[in-house]
């Protein structure tokens, strides 16, 4: 039988223990360090739209979360059920929402380490894994309440099987089996997930290439004379397609349901078309532009070393084996570019992209610039050590290089943690979530400066990911004495995400019954010189001063507006 794909640096049995060992503890280390710079800070800034999505969610009853994900966020079902057990355990509060995706972060980090040390050896898994961390797309998704993290977490180490299984040419049933059971997980967790089948068929292809048409005869007709490494590239691929369709199969309900709600991300085709900008720096590099310029340079110099090298090989006779290190820059290839290059593909039918969804693509660009970081040192300090030393003992010479390159490799990472280093800042700001929600402001206000009795009312025209009255239900405890006089139906009571809610005019009777105290809460936006001044404010104030209110206090935040409306100069 036909050996697996053979993995360099394999060491004898014996010492197998000792190195699977090491690699545990540099990928416990590196995963708690990860986790660490991601958590740092996450709790500052204010929740936003998306976040409230998460929370109000996952604080629903079991039955009214069922009814909800029937009608929408079907797809973010399970993150909702997992952070409704989180919720119950720890609260929903600012620091411990968003700890699970720091959380994530770490394991997908120790993650990246398993998967590079395998076919690339210890120095390039750490670098790779401390470039992932410092990544600004990393550092934003540690401080969501949404399932980017996880799902990055998710498909590193699905990765991680799916490189055993196929490097070592597996062609028993169980584990199969099991990577199409968390292929399936992983759909459950974040729909797009099931894109990552897309590099997983660039690995095999480059595996099995040149050998392509004989493979596709063998599958359509299993009895012809084939040879062993036919019959098991043969059999690899079938298990594979097999394991990735059952998959699929398995998630056929929260795919359904995507179709069936797919109208809830219509509001994509609302926003700006995807640019250029959006495409090559906001997708993993947020709104950094130092960093995103750096890393295009680093995979340009990556692209122009990998053309050179083919150049010369190909007139050369010597064939290119599919080692374990090719294997590995392919996957992080094809993972960087495919699903976003599909996404992109299928927005331009129907609205589907939006830069946070590819975030499970970031491993794949720490992976493909810990190569070319790696390949540029060592093409450095050995031109430099053999010039310098060229009389030096040939093995004395490799270990010099391999030092001073390790050392290269360490100031490059410092170098970008150096440029990253004010985005990371900028993300941990009190306003740096959705364009300044500041809705922790708000709540402060209103928790200072309330009575018991108070009633309260809010700007119902923005677009919900901006609707003040959600932060009601992210901070309730800061609004404790006062009354939403223009609730009709809680949210809970709804299959819908939000609550319904009356205006101001038809709630007016409700308000003489009050202590004669009114908040207005309204969305100020862009205009910096105050609220915008929109038809529906300038109704809602009319409606409040008809009723003999007149606003007496008014406190101008980040992104919104709080006015206090009072009834008569003795209120």
């Amino acid at each position: 039988m036909t050996a697996p794909l053979r993995v360099p640096g394999r060491r004898p049995p014996g010492a197998r223990g000792l190195r699977r060992h090491r690699v545990a503890v540099v990928a416990t280390l590196l995963g708690i360090l990860a986790f660490v710079v991601s958590w740092i800070g996450s709790w500052i800034p204010s929740f936003w739209g998306d976040e409230a999505a998460s929370i109000m969610s996952a604080e629903r009853p079991w039955a009214s979360l069922l009814a909800e994900l029937g009608r929408v966020d079907a797809v973010h079902g399970t993150f909702y059920a997992m952070m409704h057990v989180w919720i119950d355990f720890f609260g929903a509060s600012q620091l411990s929402t968003r700890l699970p995706s720091a959380i994530a972060v770490g394991v997908a980090t120790a993650g990246i380490v398993v998967l590079v040390e395998r076919y690339g050896g210890l120095r390039l898994a750490v670098t790779a894994a401390a470039v992932f961390a410092i990544l600004p797309r990393t550092t934003y998704m540690a401080t969501e309440v949404r399932s980017y993290a996880i799902g990055t977490a998710c498909a590193v180490w699905l990765t991680v099987l799916f490189l055993r299984l196929v490097t070592k040419r597996t062609t028993r049933i169980v584990p199969w089996v099991g990577f199409g059971v968390a292929y399936a997980a992983c759909i459950y967790v974040f729909l797009y997930l099931s894109l990552i089948a897309l590099p997983f068929a660039a690995v095999l292809l480059w595996i099995t290439r040149g050998r392509w048409g004989a493979i596709a005869r063998a599958v359509l007709n299993p009895r012809s004379a084939v040879s062993a490494e036919l019959t098991l590239d043969r059999a690899v691929w079938v298990r594979w397609v097999a394991a990735t369709a059952g998959g699929a199969i398995l998630a056929l309900p929260v795919i359904g349901f995507a179709l069936k709600e797919h109208g809830q991300i219509a509001f994509l085709g609302e926003h700006p078309g995807v640019t250029f900008l959006t495409f090559t720096v906001n997708q993993w590099f947020d709104t950094d532009w130092a960093i995103a310029i750096a890393a295009w340079a680093i995979l340009l110099a990556l692209l122009v070393a990998g053309i050179v090298a083919w150049s010369r090989r190909r007139g050369s006779s010597a064939r290119m084996l599919p080692g374990a290190r090719s294997v590995l820059l392919v996957f992080a290839a094809a993972c960087f570019v495919l699903p976003p290059a599909a996404l992109l593909a299928l927005n331009s039918f129907v609205p589907a992209y939006t830069v946070r969804y590819m975030s499970f693509t970031t491993p794949a660009l720490a992976i493909l610039l810990a190569v070319a970081l790696e390949g540029a040192a060592k093409w450095v300090t050995a031109r430099w050590a053999a010039r310098g030393r060229a009389d030096a003992r040939a093995g004395s010479l490799r270990m010099h290089t391999w030092r001073t390159s390790s050392v290269a490799i360490a100031v490059a990472v410092a170098l970008l943690a150096v440029i990253a280093y004010p985005g990371y800042l900028a993300q941990r700001g009190p306003y740096s979530k959705n364009g300044g929600s500041d809705w922790a402001e708000v709540a402060a206000v209103i928790q200072q400066n309330s009575k018991p009795g108070d009633d309260i009312a809010f700007d119902e025209t923005t677009r919900p990911s901006r609707n003040p009255r959600l932060v009601m239900h992210l901070y309730p405890a800061q609004f404790a004495n006062v009354v939403d006089v223009t609730l009709e139906i809680p949210y809970v009571d709804r299959d819908s995400l939000w609550d319904k809610a009356y205006t101001i005019p038809e709630v007016a009777g409700r308000l003489s019954a009050g202590n004669g105290r009114v908040w207005l809460i309204e969305y100020r936006g862009p205009d910096k010189e105050g609220a915008i001044a929109s038809t529906g404010m300038r109704e809602r104030m009319a409606a409040l001063r008809a009723q003999g209110f007149e606003a007496t206090q008014t406190f101008t935040l980040h992104r919104d507006v709080v006015y206090l409306f009072t009834r008569g100069t003795g209120s």
